[in-house]
């Protein structure tokens, strides 16, 4: 069921390699505005070696653009990072994740469509279905399992910072795959989004 509780040894890793990410990425990023900066003024340089002085002002203006797109991005991926930094601070400050924990055979596939994901109803008591799904939770080698784990951490606005999922048990097939109009109809009615409980057996939905 659900719960909340600290942050493991291995969530603490995830967020250590998230943060060491968003340094390389940052590196990366660097790299990049100095060399399209310095190709800009070096290209502008070259041009205006050959071409009419009466038109140095326009080429001027033209690598002042580029070298601003390029500074541009640079401060916009700058602060992206930044902020995603700041979430997992938060999140490590707070020490604080949900934890769901399922074990079941009993569960029915909302198969995908478009690049919406896929969602799932998993029957977790005699009279209780969990609902969620999207696009962190395509089925894998291990993924349904009739023993899992998912843990969600949030940022202090709510936001996604850490979303993990662990199968402990065997590997299961849903008893029904639901899609087309049931499946949109059926999504229009329960938010999964949210990992949804709701009252009721799986066969209501059959």
């Amino acid at each position: 069921m659900k719960i909340e509780r600290e942050l493991s040894g291995q969530e603490i890793k995830t967020l250590d390699k998230g943060e060491k990410e968003i340094a390389k990425r940052h590196t990366r990023l660097t790299r990049f505005v100095l060399i399209w900066t310095g190709t800009c003024l070096v290209g502008g340089i070259v041009i205006a070696v050959f071409m009419n002085p009466n038109l140095w002002l326009l080429l001027s203006g033209t690598v002042l653009v580029f070298a601003g797109i390029g500074l541009w991005t640079f401060f916009q991926e700058r602060n992206k990072g930044q902020k995603e930094l700041k979430q997992i601070q938060y999140l490590r400050t707070i020490n604080r994740v949900t934890s769901i924990k399922v074990k079941t055979n009993e569960f029915y596939e909302l198969t995908e469509e478009e690049d919406e994901g896929v969602y799932y109803l998993f029957q977790i008591t005699p009279d209780k279905i969990l609902c969620f799904g999207g696009q962190d939770f395509y089925s894998n080698k291990k993924f349904p399992s009739s023993d899992f784990e998912i843990v969600e951490g949030k940022g202090e606005h709510g936001q996604i910072v850490l979303l993990e999922t662990y199968s402990h048990g065997d590997k299961i097939k849903p008893l029904k795959k639901i899609k087309g109009k049931e499946k949109w109809d059926l999504l229009a009615k329960i938010n999964p989004d949210e990992f949804q409980i709701i009252e009721g057996r799986l066969e209501q939905f059959a």
